[in-house]
């Protein structure tokens, strides 16, 4: 990752604002082969638990999260989706999660216990905060952040590079 631009703002409970937080943001990330992505997030969602990866290229694309409950409601008076809704939409988070809560849970105590390997290694953890902090001073400054400058930070994790 060479850099991020996130914007936030805040249209919900105000105890998001008052603790200098957002309830919808959204970032520009670009890497080092040229390469852009967008993350958007909000705490708030009208049409329901809609969580979904999206990953569109010259090449095709891909989505993980859309399945026949996702809360996609179509704005054309005649949905031309290839796919209709078998079911009604989650209802709930726990609804929404259950599967992933359970297999989350299941990885961890076999990690835990020592029968397998964690999943996600120290350095990708901690090159994922690194990331995470550009987002926030990009958000709070208004500008693009180099992820290279939260590395090199004084006192940043590490030792101030993703291997530590």
């Amino acid at each position: 990752m060479v850099s991020v631009y996130a914007q936030g703002g805040n249209r919900g409970a105000p105890f998001f604002a008052e603790a200098d937080d957002v309830d919808t943001c959204a970032a520009l990330l670009r890497f080092d082969d040229d390469t852009l992505a967008t993350v958007t997030a909000t705490r708030y969602n009208g049409a329901g638990h809609d969580v979904r990866l999206e990953v569109c290229g010259s090449e095709g694309a891909r989505f993980v999260g859309l399945d026949d409950r996702a809360p996609l409601p179509s704005a054309e008076p005649e949905p031309r989706l290839s796919w209709r809704r078998a079911a009604d939409p989650y209802a709930t988070f726990m609804e929404r999660f259950h599967d992933a809560y359970v297999t989350e849970l299941g990885a961890f105590i076999e990690v835990a216990a020592g029968r397998a390997p964690s999943p996600c290694t120290p350095a990708e953890a901690l090159e994922a905060l690194y990331v995470a902090e550009a987002c926030e001073r990009s958000r709070r400054t208004g500008a693009p952040v180099a992820v290279a400058d939260v590395r090199a930070a004084p006192g940043a994790p590490g030792g101030g590079s993703p291997t530590g």
